[in-house]
Protein backbone atom coordinates (compact mmCIF):
# COMPACT_ATOMS: atom_id res chain seq x y z
CA UNK A 1 0.00 0.00 0.00
CA UNK A 2 1.16 3.52 -0.72
CA UNK A 3 0.44 4.61 2.86
CA UNK A 4 3.05 2.11 4.10
CA UNK A 5 5.59 3.42 1.60
CA UNK A 6 4.81 6.99 2.68
CA UNK A 7 5.30 6.06 6.34
CA UNK A 8 8.64 4.36 5.68
CA UNK A 9 9.70 7.31 3.54
CA UNK A 10 8.80 9.76 6.35
CA UNK A 11 10.94 7.76 8.81
CA UNK A 12 14.00 7.13 6.63
CA UNK A 13 14.25 10.72 5.38
CA UNK A 14 15.23 11.68 8.92
CA UNK A 15 18.12 9.20 8.99
CA UNK A 16 21.64 9.26 7.50
CA UNK A 17 21.70 8.45 3.79
CA UNK A 18 23.74 5.23 4.19
CA UNK A 19 21.27 3.76 6.70
CA UNK A 20 18.02 4.54 4.90
CA UNK A 21 17.73 1.46 2.68
CA UNK A 22 18.59 -1.05 5.40
CA UNK A 23 16.35 0.56 8.03
CA UNK A 24 13.55 0.92 5.48
CA UNK A 25 13.61 -2.84 4.86
CA UNK A 26 13.66 -3.46 8.61
CA UNK A 27 10.58 -1.26 9.16
CA UNK A 28 8.79 -2.91 6.23
CA UNK A 29 9.44 -6.33 7.77
CA UNK A 30 8.26 -5.09 11.18
CA UNK A 31 5.01 -3.79 9.68
CA UNK A 32 4.44 -7.12 7.90
CA UNK A 33 4.94 -9.05 11.17
CA UNK A 34 2.58 -6.75 13.07
CA UNK A 35 -0.08 -7.10 10.37
CA UNK A 36 0.21 -10.87 10.40
CA UNK A 37 -0.13 -10.93 14.19
CA UNK A 38 -3.13 -8.60 14.08
CA UNK A 39 -5.03 -10.34 11.29
CA UNK A 40 -4.31 -13.91 12.33
CA UNK A 41 -3.57 -14.97 8.78
CA UNK A 42 -6.45 -13.22 6.99
CA UNK A 43 -5.73 -10.63 4.33
CA UNK A 44 -4.98 -7.22 5.84
CA UNK A 45 -7.23 -4.35 4.83
CA UNK A 46 -6.75 -0.58 4.90
CA UNK A 47 -8.00 -0.26 8.49
CA UNK A 48 -5.53 -2.90 9.72
CA UNK A 49 -2.65 -1.07 8.09
CA UNK A 50 -3.68 2.27 9.54
CA UNK A 51 -3.98 0.83 13.07
CA UNK A 52 -0.53 -0.77 12.84
CA UNK A 53 1.04 2.48 11.67
CA UNK A 54 -0.65 4.38 14.48
CA UNK A 55 0.77 1.84 16.95
CA UNK A 56 4.26 2.44 15.57
CA UNK A 57 3.80 6.13 16.29
CA UNK A 58 4.97 9.31 14.65
CA UNK A 59 7.73 8.82 12.04
CA UNK A 60 10.00 11.29 13.80
CA UNK A 61 9.82 9.39 17.08
CA UNK A 62 10.46 6.08 15.35
CA UNK A 63 13.44 7.61 13.55
CA UNK A 64 14.81 8.76 16.93
CA UNK A 65 14.96 5.11 18.03
CA UNK A 66 17.50 4.45 15.27
CA UNK A 67 19.74 7.30 16.40
CA UNK A 68 20.63 8.94 19.69
CA UNK A 69 18.02 11.69 19.27
CA UNK A 70 20.62 14.46 19.52
CA UNK A 71 20.28 17.79 17.76
CA UNK A 72 22.90 18.74 15.21
CA UNK A 73 24.12 21.83 13.43
CA UNK A 74 23.43 19.77 10.29
CA UNK A 75 21.08 16.85 10.89
CA UNK A 76 21.22 13.37 9.36
CA UNK A 77 18.63 14.29 6.73
CA UNK A 78 20.97 16.87 5.20
CA UNK A 79 24.35 15.42 6.20
CA UNK A 80 24.75 13.22 3.11
CA UNK A 81 24.01 16.10 0.74
CA UNK A 82 26.20 18.44 2.80
CA UNK A 83 29.21 16.14 2.60
CA UNK A 84 28.72 15.62 -1.15
CA UNK A 85 28.45 19.35 -1.85
CA UNK A 86 31.42 20.09 0.41
CA UNK A 87 33.61 17.56 -1.43
CA UNK A 88 32.61 19.00 -4.80
CA UNK A 89 33.26 22.58 -3.67
CA UNK A 90 36.67 21.81 -2.17
CA UNK A 91 37.73 19.68 -5.15
CA UNK A 92 36.58 22.38 -7.58
CA UNK A 93 38.46 25.06 -5.67
CA UNK A 94 41.65 22.99 -5.56
CA UNK A 95 41.45 22.20 -9.29
CA UNK A 96 40.64 25.81 -10.20
CA UNK A 97 43.51 27.20 -8.15
CA UNK A 98 45.87 24.66 -9.72
CA UNK A 99 44.73 25.73 -13.19
CA UNK A 100 45.30 29.40 -12.33
CA UNK A 101 48.74 28.51 -10.93
CA UNK A 102 49.76 26.79 -14.19
CA UNK A 103 48.35 29.63 -16.32
CA UNK A 104 50.17 32.28 -14.31
CA UNK A 105 53.46 30.42 -14.74
CA UNK A 106 52.90 30.42 -18.52
CA UNK A 107 51.73 34.02 -18.84
CA UNK A 108 53.66 35.66 -16.02
CA UNK A 109 57.00 33.86 -15.78
CA UNK A 110 59.05 34.63 -12.71
CA UNK A 111 60.10 32.96 -9.50
CA UNK A 112 58.56 29.47 -9.41
CA UNK A 113 58.86 29.41 -5.60
CA UNK A 114 57.02 32.72 -5.32
CA UNK A 115 54.20 31.45 -7.54
CA UNK A 116 54.02 28.19 -5.57
CA UNK A 117 53.83 29.90 -2.17
CA UNK A 118 51.13 32.23 -3.48
CA UNK A 119 49.26 29.21 -4.84
CA UNK A 120 49.34 27.38 -1.48
CA UNK A 121 48.23 30.41 0.52
CA UNK A 122 45.42 31.30 -1.88
CA UNK A 123 44.25 27.68 -2.13
CA UNK A 124 44.09 27.23 1.66
CA UNK A 125 42.27 30.53 2.03
CA UNK A 126 39.77 29.67 -0.73
CA UNK A 127 39.16 26.18 0.69
CA UNK A 128 38.54 27.62 4.15
CA UNK A 129 36.04 30.11 2.74
CA UNK A 130 34.37 27.37 0.69
CA UNK A 131 34.08 25.15 3.77
CA UNK A 132 32.70 28.04 5.83
CA UNK A 133 30.07 29.10 3.32
CA UNK A 134 28.86 25.57 2.59
CA UNK A 135 28.61 24.82 6.32
CA UNK A 136 26.79 28.09 7.04
CA UNK A 137 24.38 27.47 4.15
CA UNK A 138 23.44 23.97 5.29
CA UNK A 139 23.31 25.10 8.92
CA UNK A 140 20.75 27.74 7.92
CA UNK A 141 18.81 25.14 5.92
CA UNK A 142 18.71 22.87 8.98
CA UNK A 143 17.55 25.78 11.15
CA UNK A 144 14.88 26.71 8.61
CA UNK A 145 13.60 23.12 8.43
CA UNK A 146 13.30 23.10 12.23
CA UNK A 147 11.67 26.50 12.51
CA UNK A 148 9.04 25.92 9.84
CA UNK A 149 7.35 23.49 12.21
CA UNK A 150 7.83 20.15 10.44
CA UNK A 151 8.85 18.32 13.64
CA UNK A 152 5.79 19.66 15.46
CA UNK A 153 3.45 18.37 12.77
CA UNK A 154 4.74 14.81 12.75
CA UNK A 155 6.72 14.22 15.93
CA UNK A 156 3.95 14.89 18.48
CA UNK A 157 1.46 12.46 19.90
CA UNK A 158 -1.36 14.25 18.08
CA UNK A 159 -0.13 13.26 14.66
CA UNK A 160 -2.34 11.72 11.96
CA UNK A 161 -1.70 9.51 8.94
CA UNK A 162 -3.14 12.19 6.66
CA UNK A 163 -0.09 14.41 7.22
CA UNK A 164 2.42 11.83 6.01
CA UNK A 165 4.55 13.32 3.21
CA UNK A 166 3.80 12.22 -0.35
CA UNK A 167 6.23 9.88 -2.09
CA UNK A 168 8.65 11.67 -4.45
CA UNK A 169 7.44 11.83 -8.03
CA UNK A 170 10.12 10.90 -10.57
CA UNK A 171 9.18 13.93 -12.64
CA UNK A 172 9.80 16.25 -9.69
CA UNK A 173 13.12 14.76 -8.64
CA UNK A 174 16.05 17.12 -9.05
CA UNK A 175 18.91 15.82 -11.18
CA UNK A 176 21.86 15.84 -8.77
CA UNK A 177 24.39 15.57 -11.61
CA UNK A 178 23.12 18.86 -13.09
CA UNK A 179 23.55 20.61 -9.75
CA UNK A 180 27.05 19.18 -9.26
CA UNK A 181 28.01 20.31 -12.78
CA UNK A 182 26.64 23.80 -12.13
CA UNK A 183 28.47 24.15 -8.80
CA UNK A 184 31.77 23.00 -10.31
CA UNK A 185 31.72 25.42 -13.24
CA UNK A 186 30.42 28.29 -11.11
CA UNK A 187 33.43 27.90 -8.83
CA UNK A 188 35.76 27.70 -11.84
CA UNK A 189 34.39 30.95 -13.25
CA UNK A 190 34.39 32.63 -9.83
CA UNK A 191 38.07 31.94 -9.27
CA UNK A 192 38.89 32.96 -12.83
CA UNK A 193 37.05 36.27 -12.43
CA UNK A 194 38.70 36.95 -9.06
CA UNK A 195 42.23 35.96 -10.01
CA UNK A 196 42.71 36.65 -13.71
CA UNK A 197 40.00 38.44 -15.66
CA UNK A 198 42.65 39.41 -18.21
CA UNK A 199 43.12 35.72 -19.10
CA UNK A 200 39.73 35.66 -20.85
CA UNK A 201 40.75 36.18 -24.45
CA UNK A 202 42.81 34.89 -27.37
CA UNK A 203 46.11 33.25 -26.45
CA UNK A 204 49.24 33.49 -28.58
CA UNK A 205 52.91 32.87 -27.91
CA UNK A 206 54.06 34.89 -30.94
CA UNK A 207 56.73 32.30 -31.70
CA UNK A 208 58.35 32.67 -28.27
CA UNK A 209 58.16 30.71 -25.05
CA UNK A 210 56.05 33.36 -23.31
CA UNK A 211 52.30 33.42 -23.85
CA UNK A 212 50.40 36.65 -24.46
CA UNK A 213 46.65 37.05 -23.98
CA UNK A 214 44.58 39.45 -26.08
CA UNK A 215 41.66 40.16 -23.70
CA UNK A 216 38.05 40.14 -24.80
CA UNK A 217 37.00 42.65 -22.19
CA UNK A 218 38.03 46.09 -21.08
CA UNK A 219 39.35 45.11 -17.68
CA UNK A 220 38.74 48.52 -16.11
CA UNK A 221 35.07 48.53 -17.17
CA UNK A 222 34.66 44.85 -16.32
CA UNK A 223 35.90 45.40 -12.76
CA UNK A 224 32.93 47.70 -12.12
CA UNK A 225 30.60 44.73 -12.45
CA UNK A 226 32.83 42.20 -10.67
CA UNK A 227 31.18 42.49 -7.21
CA UNK A 228 27.74 41.88 -8.75
CA UNK A 229 29.07 39.00 -10.86
CA UNK A 230 30.58 37.31 -7.82
CA UNK A 231 27.41 37.91 -5.80
CA UNK A 232 25.27 36.16 -8.41
CA UNK A 233 27.77 33.34 -8.81
CA UNK A 234 27.61 32.78 -5.04
CA UNK A 235 23.81 32.99 -5.22
CA UNK A 236 23.85 30.32 -7.92
CA UNK A 237 25.92 27.99 -5.72
CA UNK A 238 23.52 28.63 -2.84
CA UNK A 239 20.56 27.87 -5.11
CA UNK A 240 22.09 24.57 -6.21
CA UNK A 241 22.74 23.66 -2.57
CA UNK A 242 19.11 24.34 -1.72
CA UNK A 243 17.99 22.21 -4.68
CA UNK A 244 20.22 19.31 -3.58
CA UNK A 245 18.95 19.58 -0.02
CA UNK A 246 15.31 19.65 -1.18
CA UNK A 247 15.81 16.66 -3.49
CA UNK A 248 12.68 17.39 -5.51
CA UNK A 249 10.98 20.34 -7.14
CA UNK A 250 8.19 22.21 -5.41
CA UNK A 251 6.30 25.34 -6.43
CA UNK A 252 8.20 27.60 -3.96
CA UNK A 253 11.54 26.16 -5.13
CA UNK A 254 10.65 26.69 -8.79
CA UNK A 255 9.60 30.27 -7.95
CA UNK A 256 12.92 30.90 -6.18
CA UNK A 257 14.86 29.44 -9.11
CA UNK A 258 13.01 31.68 -11.56
CA UNK A 259 13.65 34.78 -9.44
CA UNK A 260 17.38 34.00 -9.35
CA UNK A 261 17.50 33.59 -13.13
CA UNK A 262 15.51 36.79 -13.69
CA UNK A 263 18.01 38.72 -11.57
CA UNK A 264 20.92 37.13 -13.44
CA UNK A 265 19.34 38.08 -16.77
CA UNK A 266 18.89 41.68 -15.60
CA UNK A 267 22.60 41.79 -14.70
CA UNK A 268 23.50 40.44 -18.17
CA UNK A 269 21.34 43.12 -19.83
CA UNK A 270 22.95 45.89 -17.78
CA UNK A 271 26.47 44.60 -18.46
CA UNK A 272 26.34 43.85 -22.15
CA UNK A 273 24.17 46.81 -23.11
CA UNK A 274 27.23 48.90 -22.31
CA UNK A 275 29.61 48.22 -25.23
CA UNK A 276 32.48 49.84 -23.33
CA UNK A 277 32.82 46.55 -21.42
CA UNK A 278 34.43 45.04 -24.53
CA UNK A 279 38.07 45.57 -25.49
CA UNK A 280 37.80 48.22 -28.24
CA UNK A 281 41.39 47.44 -29.33
CA UNK A 282 40.72 43.74 -29.81
CA UNK A 283 40.95 43.66 -33.63
CA UNK A 284 43.99 45.95 -33.72
CA UNK A 285 45.76 43.77 -31.15
CA UNK A 286 45.02 40.67 -33.22
CA UNK A 287 46.61 42.38 -36.22
CA UNK A 288 49.59 43.58 -34.17
CA UNK A 289 50.18 40.07 -32.86
CA UNK A 290 50.30 38.70 -36.41
CA UNK A 291 47.34 36.39 -35.96
CA UNK A 292 45.47 38.08 -38.82
CA UNK A 293 46.58 40.43 -41.61
CA UNK A 294 44.89 43.80 -42.06
CA UNK A 295 42.65 43.90 -45.15
CA UNK A 296 42.63 40.12 -45.61
CA UNK A 297 39.53 37.92 -45.84
CA UNK A 298 40.34 36.51 -42.41
CA UNK A 299 40.45 40.05 -41.04
CA UNK A 300 37.01 40.90 -42.47
CA UNK A 301 35.55 37.62 -41.18
CA UNK A 302 36.93 38.18 -37.67
CA UNK A 303 35.59 41.76 -37.67
CA UNK A 304 32.10 40.51 -38.59
CA UNK A 305 32.20 37.79 -35.93
CA UNK A 306 33.41 40.29 -33.34
CA UNK A 307 30.61 42.73 -34.17
CA UNK A 308 27.99 39.99 -34.11
CA UNK A 309 29.29 38.75 -30.75
CA UNK A 310 28.86 42.20 -29.24
CA UNK A 311 25.49 42.91 -30.82
CA UNK A 312 23.80 39.50 -30.59
CA UNK A 313 25.13 38.12 -27.32
CA UNK A 314 22.20 39.54 -25.36
CA UNK A 315 19.79 38.07 -27.90
CA UNK A 316 21.28 34.60 -27.40
CA UNK A 317 21.26 35.01 -23.62
CA UNK A 318 17.63 36.10 -23.86
CA UNK A 319 16.67 32.97 -25.82
CA UNK A 320 18.33 30.74 -23.22
CA UNK A 321 16.58 32.69 -20.46
CA UNK A 322 13.13 32.39 -22.06
CA UNK A 323 13.59 28.66 -22.71
CA UNK A 324 14.60 28.17 -19.07
CA UNK A 325 11.51 30.02 -17.83
CA UNK A 326 9.25 28.01 -20.13
CA UNK A 327 10.71 24.71 -18.88
CA UNK A 328 10.33 25.81 -15.25
CA UNK A 329 6.77 26.96 -15.96
CA UNK A 330 5.91 23.58 -17.48
CA UNK A 331 7.37 21.83 -14.45
CA UNK A 332 5.36 24.08 -12.12
CA UNK A 333 2.19 23.27 -14.09
CA UNK A 334 2.79 19.51 -13.80
CA UNK A 335 3.41 19.80 -10.06
CA UNK A 336 0.27 21.87 -9.53
CA UNK A 337 -1.94 19.28 -11.23
CA UNK A 338 -3.74 17.02 -8.73
CA UNK A 339 -2.80 13.35 -8.98
CA UNK A 340 -4.81 10.34 -8.00
CA UNK A 341 -3.41 8.64 -4.93
CA UNK A 342 -3.25 4.95 -5.57
CA UNK A 343 -2.65 4.19 -1.90
CA UNK A 344 -5.84 5.75 -0.53
CA UNK A 345 -8.00 4.00 -3.10
CA UNK A 346 -6.41 0.59 -2.63
CA UNK A 347 -7.81 -1.84 -0.13
CA UNK A 348 -6.29 -4.96 -1.55
CA UNK A 349 -4.11 -5.53 1.45
CA UNK A 350 -0.39 -5.55 2.15
CA UNK A 351 1.83 -8.01 0.39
Amino acid sequence: MEIIERYIYAVTQKLPLKQREEIGKEIESLIADMLEERTGGRRADQKDVEQVLMELGAPGKLADQYRDGSRFLIGPELMGTYMTVLKIVLASIAFSMLAVFVIEILVKPGSLLEHFISYLVNTLNACFQGFSWVTITFGLLEYWKTQKGEPVKIDTAAWDLSILPSLPDRQTRINRADSFFSITFTILFSILFISSTDLLGVWTNQGSQNWVVIPLFNETEFQRFLPLILFFLALNILMEGVKLAAGRWSLPLIGLDMVVHILQFILAVVMFSDLSIWNDQFIQQLVSSGLIAAGSEEHDLVVRIWQLAQEDLLFMIGIIFVVHLILRGMKAYRISQPTMSSGTASTNGFK
